[in-house]
């Protein structure tokens, strides 16, 4: 019966109804919560990872179609949510490859939007050389490995075949490095 409720507040929703939609939005913000605590995004907030996820909750509302198979919004909200802080973790994960490397790049794009004050763009260059020294000092060389091939997209089954062991084990490597850095920030 609760799950009926969501439905047809999708559907007001849907339809413009801007009350609906932050009723559910309000209501379903815990799950996203509880969601997001799975997460950390390197060089971001908490509250970053938080917004990811009312990202996909909002793209939930928007994109949720009622079926004869009856599918509830929860679970298609769930996953959108999901989705939604995944690409963003991997997003933002990508993009902290330069600390790495001590190097800083920036890409045309990224430097023009940098480019508003140079307070924004020496806070950047401090923040990837704090990554890569908190990197150092926190991660044994095979989290190092780990964690540089999972910034560069890859998947772990794909980390597990280059560093020769199985996928359990680069999970637990990851799960490894965001403890270490969750309790060194």
């Amino acid at each position: 019966m609760l799950e009926m409720v969501d439905e047809k507040l999708v559907l007001m929703a849907q339809d413009g109804d801007k009350v609906a939609e932050g009723e559910l939005l309000s209501k379903h913000k815990q799950t996203v919560i509880k969601i997001a605590k799975k997460y950390y995004m390197l060089g971001s907030d908490y509250d970053d990872v938080i917004q990811e996820g009312m990202i996909g909750l909002f793209k939930a509302i928007r994109d949720f179609k009622i079926s004869e198979r009856g599918n509830s919004f929860y679970n298609f909200a769930n996953m959108c949510i999901k989705r939604q802080i995944l690409s963003g973790v991997s997003n933002a994960n990508r993009l902290k490859h330069s600390p790495l490397n001590n190097a800083i790049f920036i890409e045309k794009e990224e430097f023009l939007e940098n480019l508003e004050t140079p307070e924004k763009i020496q806070l950047n260059k401090e923040k990837l050389l704090d990554f890569n020294d908190s990197k150092n000092k926190l991660l044994t060389k095979y989290e190092k490995k780990v964690l540089e091939l999972f910034i560069d997209g890859k998947k772990y089954k794909e980390i597990a075949e280059v560093v020769r062991r199985d996928e359990k084990s680069v999970n637990n490597a990851m799960q490894r490095i965001r403890k270490k850095f969750k309790e060194n920030n």
